[in-house]
């Protein structure tokens, strides 16, 4: 007998973590096959462990087998590392290692395994050869060796997952301030969409029958949310007509399920969508992807735009919440495809949208398209997450992905948005539940819109950095908009002009009672000096804090017109800037010389003069100057 200890790694996965945190169903599938074994199953996402501690639980068992997506496999390396250290067989299985195996070829792991992994498991906790086990690579004296792949598993033959392993956290699995469980009730799609990798991690489409799926919800007990996190649950709706029929029948419609659907399902089936909810079926999600049917066909999703307001028009009509996927930056979109995808679902009936940036998955088509036209900018996969570009598309840079990602989600949950949202709900009947008595739902959802605002301002001036080639610090500042950061460069430049103007003044004493011609020529000189110095200061403030990160711009990008150094920037605009000012100056000394007297021009005129001078010259500069930079107008050596 063996023993195993299972785990998922502690590293979050933006915005899917914290909208809806899952018990890690896919670990307590395996230990569900590893009879005869002693099994544990260690989630860090919700259990955290010290080093010592951790330390201590690998040094007690054999087998450590670790779940890994792709933006956690950073974590799972180290997690194999200490594993190692402390003696234990180490196991790699998930999408990560499915589709990249040669991950095994790190020095701390010991077996990857590919696809399915609850009879492969089994196999290696049993001892046997590694030469005869189906599904596994690993590493010997001649290199890499990936055995042939299983032969995919009967769902409904395969043991039912080990909830009990994971009972004393069950309370911390929650989606919006609910308390959660899941199940899986068929694996693999039928269909190739380019960006998606299930294809590649499941062999073909295998479903559990009917009868098992309830005995499976019956086992995840009193919760309040059932997630059935099938890729495809609409496929078959004959089943899912049959399931709730089930559920109806055996009063397990006291809560609320949330399912994933293609919009073509339910157009041609908008009879089953009404079971559905009365199944309490009532959060569906759909894939929109993209606003344009090119680019829904370039990546061979097989659906139609008319599907997706038909299939809207049904959920709502029904009373779901419908919760949108979208893809910002498909292979052929331009500026005004992606703008055009955000305006859908602001005007569709949709209440919970998701912008994901296009994301290049080892395994997928659109990996092997983007890695033959160069396209990946990023091969460090623990930082493949769908919040961060790691690539460019031939119409948009990265930056402009990031850019066109925080203005989709500042326009789809801005405050007035949300607000028309929720008068939506109150107004129709059948979504009334939405707002009645879900304080707590609100609260949930109010927290993770501003951890999700953090998220993106980070992610933002990470992407700055790397497309600007600069070091960003962890704690910069964010001077939010250009206009503003613009304002506010005018107000310093104003300030700091006053004051050095006024400590000046005890060398001017009877400024007046100076000869006009002074008197002139200190006014014109002063005005020139403030508008050079600020023209030039406020140029390269400007252009170092947008390549810093400290300024926040979703506005469209134009094509530069013109290469400039930093330098050659900054003195056309004191050249500019001060001829501008010298000019205005001449003209009010000549109107106040021609209408009044020369003694009129007092010290006091001379500090609002160039305090004028000062902020009229830091607000334009610093704001064109940042769109200077924005459209690489500015060369960066």
């Amino acid at each position: 007998m063996s023993k195993v200890l299972l785990i998922n790694p502690s590293k979050e996965v933006p915005l899917l973590d914290w909208t809806m945190r899952y018990p890690p169903l896919g670990l307590m599938s395996i230990a569900a096959a590893l009879d005869g074994h002693e099994v544990q199953i260690l989630d860090m996402k919700v259990e955290k462990l010290k080093e010592k501690k951790l330390r201590a639980r690998l040094s007690s068992v054999d087998i450590v087998g670790i779940t890994v997506l792709t933006p956690s496999i950073d974590s799972a390396l180290e997690l194999c590392r200490i594993a190692k250290e402390c003696g234990a067989l180490t196991v790699l299985g998930g999408a990560h290692p499915s589709l990249m195996p040669q991950v095994v070829q790190n020095p701390e792991v010991d077996i990857v395994v590919r696809g399915e992994g609850e009879l492969t498991f089994k196999d290696i906790a049993d001892g046997k050869p590694l030469d005869s086990m189906p599904g596994i690579s690993y590493m010997d004296g001649t290199g890499v060796i990936h055995n042939p792949g299983r032969l995919p598993a009967d769902l409904n033959a395969l043991p039912r997952p080990r909830r009990d392993l994971i009972s004393e956290n069950r309370k911390k699995y929650q989606a919006f301030g609910k308390q959660m469980d899941a199940v899986s009730t068929a694996r693999g799609c039928p269909f190739r969409c380019s960006f998606c990798a299930v294809p590649m991690i499941w062999q073909g489409y295998r479903e559990l029958a009917p009868p098992q799926v309830i005995d499976e919800i019956k086992r995840t007990g009193q919760t309040e949310i059932v997630s059935i996190v099938d890729d495809n649950f609409c496929h078959d709706m004959r089943r899912v007509d049959e399931i709730c029929d089930l559920i109806i029948s055996e009063g397990l419609n006291d809560r609320l399920y949330s399912v994933f659907s293609r919009v073509d399902s339910i157009v041609r089936h908008p009879e089953t969508v009404r079971k559905m909810a009365r199944a309490n079926m009532r959060v569906v999600f759909i894939g929109i992807e993209a606003a344009t049917q090119v680019a829904l066909d370039r990546m061979n999703k097989k659906t139609r735009i008319e599907d997706i307001h038909r299939a809207c028009e049904i959920l709502e009509k029904n009373g779901m919440l419908i919760w949108a996927g979208n893809i910002i930056g498909n292979l052929d979109d331009t500026y005004e495809d992606v703008e055009a995808l955000i305006e859908m679902n602001k005007q569709l009936p949709i209440d919970i949208a998701d912008f994901t940036v296009i994301t290049p998955w080892p395994g997928t088509d659109l990996y092997r398209l983007a890695l033959e036209n160069n396209l990946i900018d990023e091969f460090d996969f623990a930082e493949y997450c769908e919040c961060e570009p790691q690539m460019h598309t031939p119409h948009l840079s990265r930056i402009e992905i990031m850019e066109l990602e925080i203005k989709a989600y500042m326009k789809f949950y801005g405050f007035w948005a949300m607000l028309g949202r929720v008068r939506r709900w109150s107004r129709n009947e059948e979504q009334r539940w939405l707002v009645e008595r879900n304080s707590k739902g609100f609260r949930s959802f109010w927290k993770f819109r501003n951890k999700s605002a953090f998220y993106f301002w980070r992610s933002y001036k990470k992407t700055v950095g790397k497309t600007e080639k600069t070091k960003i610090r962890k704690y910069s500042p964010l001077v939010s908009t250009p206009k503003l950061y613009s304002i506010g460069a005018g107000i310093f430049a104003a300030a700091a002009t006053l004051l050095l103007t006024i400590l000046a003044s005890h060398y001017h004493s009877q400024y007046s009672s100076r000869p006009p011609a002074f008197v002139t020529t200190d006014l014109l000189f002063s005005s020139v000096l403030v508008a050079s110095t600020t023209a030039v200061v406020a140029t390269w403030f400007a252009i170092r804090s947008y390549r810093r990160g400290w300024i926040l711009s979703v506005r469209k990008r134009r094509p530069a017109r013109k290469k400039w150094s930093v330098i050659e920037k900054s003195l056309l605009n004191g050249i500019a800037y001060s001829t501008a000012a010298l000019i205005v100056t001449a003209i009010l000394i000549s109107v106040v010389a021609a209408g009044w007297s020369s003694s009129r021009l007092t010290y006091e005129v001379k500090e609002i003069l160039v305090t004028a001078i000062a902020f009229l010259t830091a607000l334009p500069v610093s704001f064109y100057a940042i769109r200077a930079a924005r459209n690489e107008e500015i060369t960066r050596n």
